[in-house]
């Protein structure tokens, strides 16, 4: 599996002024689509793609406790971390 790059970090909702961990996120040159899954590609594929960064992702529990009610942090949905 290729992870899609993108020259621009993605995630800018939160920047890293406001959230300093995700300066070591490993998504954080990752194409924002595979973290909230939409579009051409199935879903069920970007969703493994970004949970496969994520578990590589060495801030991940600051990931997971700032998640917000959309899209894929910490490794998990937004349906996951409802039922967690």
């Amino acid at each position: 599996m290729t992870t899609r790059l993108t020259s621009v970090a993605p995630r800018q909702i939160f920047p890293a002024e406001v959230l300093p961990w995700r300066l070591l996120a490993a998504c954080s040159h990752a194409e924002a689509s595979l973290f909230y899954p939409e579009g051409t590609r199935p879903p069920e594929a970007d969703i493994a793609e970004a949970k496969q960064i994520c578990h590589r992702c060495p801030v991940r529990t600051d990931c997971l406790d700032a998640a917000d009610d959309y899209g894929i942090w910490g490794s998990q949905t937004a349906a996951e971390r409802r039922h967690s």
